[in-house]
């Protein structure tokens, strides 16, 4: 389960950190055509390529689907999936220390900010993401005039009615589990001015009159020391806040058409990117070969330095197990513990049988539609003891006899074994 969480992980911050540096590129074109407005929606892509990156993926048609059940007699193993699994409860540890950190360096920096709330010196700002609400620091009335006050409220008003402070806390928890992730914390940065570009749009659409008067605003609002983690201040985090708002309030308001086309553009760019990032996946094993449609197949299954082969009437499910067997420890399968992982002919995952814990392997080679080998191997994962490995041919034979079905076999002696499962072990391991 722990490979599976870091590899979803993984997955889902290269699919983001791909849809972020798309959204960087653009961000600049968007905010002219489209208008503030439009250009802050095109931050919902990365979250949906993450989304997207974690979705299953599609099937395909391959020869390594579980079915089959077979025994395995193995001798001397190697140490590679050891090494494979060995690391990742380590990693795992480290990453959710890391996401601890980052939340309590979070809840440290709000209290902080609502403490100057309290002693009457932050603001204007808008707090909370449950109950949002606009605070406002002692002499919040003294420093600005009734006019100044009124397009203050207007653009925390806006914050709240778009729901802002409920995204800055989503944002804020993406940082923190996402916390080995520059590109990341450089998207948090743009959102927090994008949001706030918007909300200064809203207002001068409301208050076409009013851009001297809010220019002016904003000029003699005196910045918070830190960015407000669950919120939205009156000045956003950046190198010139001040320098790019008051930039755009100098430009013509996005009217109705350019900000439809701009939520158009969002659309498609969202789907574009969510189905890149789930259509370059990897496609997992389905339960299907061209054999799924034919005549039940006879094969030869040999375990090399073993003794003679083993013939078994097949289809598609039972021949898709040769590549990717379970192993039976006396009469208890060894029951897979996370999901198996693999692509083609290989194969790798770890089981626990008789209260012990295996990492299993296999790797085919060949043909695997008529001649090929595989290479089995198990290793003792709680233990130093020495694992296991066998090297098994099969051999397609053609159509099973006219009166044998799926299922049947016969064992080295020629004797026919009709469909018994546990026949089948013994007589494969044997």
């Amino acid at each position: 389960m722990t490979v599976e969480v870091l590899a979803g992980l993984l997955r889902a911050n290269v699919a983001a950190g791909l849809a972020i540096v798309l959204i960087l590129a653009l961000r600049r074109p968007a905010l002219r055509l489209f208008g503030p407005e439009a250009a802050y929606l095109f931050w919902i892509v990365p979250p949906l390529a993450a989304i997207a990156g974690l979705a299953p993926t599609r099937s395909a048609a391959m020869f390594g689907v579980s079915g089959l059940q077979a025994p395995m007699a193995l001798e001397a193993a190697g140490v590679a999936l050891r090494a494979a699994t060995g690391p990742a409860p380590a990693v795992m540890a480290f990453w959710l220390a890391g996401a601890a950190a980052r939340l309590a360096l979070l809840i440290a920096a709000q209290r902080r900010f609502l403490k100057r709330v309290r002693d009457g010196k932050a603001g204007p700002a808008v707090v909370g993401f449950a109950w949002p609400r606009m605070v406002t620091p002692s002499d919040y009335e003294a420093r600005f005039s009734e006019a100044e006050r009124q397009v203050v409220r207007a653009h925390e008003r806006a914050h709240i009615e778009r729901n802002d402070p409920r995204a800055n806390a989503f944002v804020a928890l993406m940082q923190a589990v996402n916390w080995f992730n520059p590109l990341v914390h450089v998207a948090a940065h743009y959102v927090r001015l994008d949001q706030e570009l918007a909300c200064d749009a809203v207002v001068m659409r409301r208050y076409p009159q009013a851009r001297r008067r809010y220019a002016e605003t904003l000029l003699k609002t005196q910045l918070a020391p830190r960015a407000l983690p669950l919120g939205c201040h009156w000045g956003a985090p950046s190198v010139h806040p001040l320098e790019e708002r008051i930039g755009m309030l100098g430009q013509a308001p996005a009217g109705v058409g350019r900000r439809a086309m701009g939520g158009a553009a969002v659309v498609a760019l969202a789907v574009a990117a969510s189905y890149g990032a789930w259509a370059t996946k990897p496609a997992r094993a389905a339960q299907a070969s061209f054999y799924q449609f034919e005549a039940p197949q006879l094969w030869s299954v040999e375990v090399l330095g073993g003794g003679g082969p083993v013939k078994i009437c097949t289809d598609a499910t039972l021949r898709a197990g040769f590549t990717r067997p379970t192993p039976v420890f006396g009469d208890q399968p060894c029951a897979p513990d996370a999901i198996p992982t693999g692509a083609g002919g290989a194969y790798a995952f770890r089981c626990k049988a008789n209260g012990r814990a295996f990492g299993v392997s296999s790797v085919a080679e060949g043909d695997l539609t008529r001649d090929f080998t595989t290479r089995l191997v198990v290793e003792h994962l709680d233990s130093r003891e020495p694992g296991y490995r066998q090297t098994r041919r099969h051999r397609r034979l053609g159509p099973c006899p006219s009166d044998w079905i799926i299922g049947d076999q016969a064992g080295r002696s020629g004797a026919m074994v009709v469909n018994s499962v546990s026949a089948q072990r013994m007589l494969i391991a044997s």
